[in-house]
């Protein structure tokens, strides 16, 4: 199978934890993720059936870095991209590596500090870099920041995206986030304000589809994490809620509504 471009696409995720073992547990038992003992020493993948969604990284003893999810773009050009980036205002955060039968990866953070990593995969075929929006696997992110103006020319000049702008029903605007050129409908992500006053920090929050909000939420307490923001109506589209796991990285669930 060829894909579409990668270029703007978010066609990775992955989980920095400091428990392997009970971060394993956990989406084990919430989503039905599995892994393959072989890969533990090396890079795990979560799987659902025999396709990967998710990557796994363990957070070293005694680093700074609290447990997240991190967020990868992709693009044709890593290293342009993160001058576009640096030049935008942006920071890299750690010099451009090159993985033999990967890619090319690094970490940027835009004005506010929000990390989105640029990806350049190797393998441009591989089925799963797109999302399907199937139960259980990433469908959406979205930027949470304190200056929606300044995100949308950051990100319009970095990552190339089209903006277009949905008005709310309370008056303000949320951004949706597309690779040029995409059909109307086919956006990758969005961008919102944080109400003034919010102390969250900037941040990129990534999406699970579900099959069933309130039954997939509630697990998420009995496994040990919390309910940021219980489930919550997206009028005329779904329901959402924001959680965090039994580490305290943070991510949402999504349930669409059936389209005929």
């Amino acid at each position: 199978m060829t894909n579409p471009s990668l270029e703007g696409r978010i066609i990775w995720n992955e989980i920095h934890t400091a428990d392997l073992e009970a971060t394993l547990a956990f989406y084990r038992d919430l989503f039905g993720w599995t892994t393959r003992a072989e890969e533990l020493a090396t890079y795990t993948h979560f799987y659902l059936g025999d396709k990967t969604v998710a990557g796994l990284m363990p957070i070293a003893a005694g680093s700074p870095v609290p447990p997240h999810w991190a967020v990868y773009v992709g693009t044709a050009d890593a290293e342009a991209y993160m001058q576009r980036a640096v030049e935008a205002g942006g920071k890299a955060l750690m010099p451009l590596m090159d993985l033999p039968e990967t890619g090319k990866i690094s970490a940027v953070a835009d004005g506010e500090g929000a990390v989105l990593s640029p990806f350049q995969p190797a393998n441009t075929d591989r089925e799963t870099w797109v999302s399907t929006g199937a139960p259980g696997t990433f469908c959406w992110v979205e930027l949470l920041c304190r200056d929606a103006d300044a995100a949308r020319a950051f990100y319009g000049k970095v990552a190339g995206w089209e903006m277009r702008d949905l008005e709310m029903g309370d008056g303000s605007l949320y951004t949706i986030l597309a690779p040029q050129g995409a059909p109307e409908g086919d956006g990758v992500g969005g961008i919102q304000q944080l109400p003034e006053g919010d102390p969250s920090p900037s941040c990129w929050l990534s999406y699970i589809a579900i099959e069933d909000i309130d039954a997939s939420t509630a697990k998420v307490t009995e496994l040990g994490g919390k309910v940021m923001v219980p489930p919550t109506e997206i009028p005329g589209m779904g329901r959402f809620s924001v959680v965090a796991d039994n580490g305290g990285s943070v991510f949402a669930m999504y349930w669409s509504v059936p389209r005929g």
